[in-house]
């Protein structure tokens, strides 16, 4: 096989897999494999080691596994984390309730969902959340496994 003239990327997922790509071959094409395991599985709040990133920053046990340059040239995205997960700008979904504020009492922990998405709150912002709350800390203390 020679130096390609022209790439195309593709990305395997549940309606699209091996056998789909496979009938490449059959239009002449072939295909060049790049496997990325960190970019694997990080949208979905299944994966431990993605959510304590999420949750912890640069503080979490896994955050050398992933290729997150936490010291970008611009000095305000330093030590943040910036996902691309929204299907809209940050105020219009903001203010059209796009974003919901959850308590996870299993977990004992907070999380911001959007969409499917679910993006862990970092535990030294609980202090201002548990500020505005609506229910008294007591409801919530019960709410937590023994």
């Amino acid at each position: 096989m020679g130096i390609p003239r022209a790439t195309y990327r593709i990305q395997l997922r549940r309606e699209f897999g091996f056998r789909d790509a496979a009938v490449l071959h059959a239009h002449g094409m072939g295909q060049i494999m790049d496997v990325v395991p960190n970019h694997m599985g990080v949208m979905a709040a299944d994966n431990a080691w993605w959510m304590d990133v999420l949750e912890n920053g640069q503080a979490s046990a896994y955050a050398d596994f992933f290729d997150i340059d936490w010291h970008p040239a611009s000095a305000h995205l330093a030590n943040r984390l910036l996902v691309p997960a929204l299907g809209g700008h940050y105020r219009a979904l903001l203010e059209a309730g796009e974003f919901a504020l959850r308590f996870d009492a299993r977990q004992g922990s907070f999380s911001t969902n959007y969409d499917e998405h679910r993006f862990p709150v970092d535990p030294r912002t609980y202090a201002p959340i548990l500020g505005q709350a609506r229910v008294p800390l007591q409801s919530l203390a019960e709410a937590l496994p023994a």
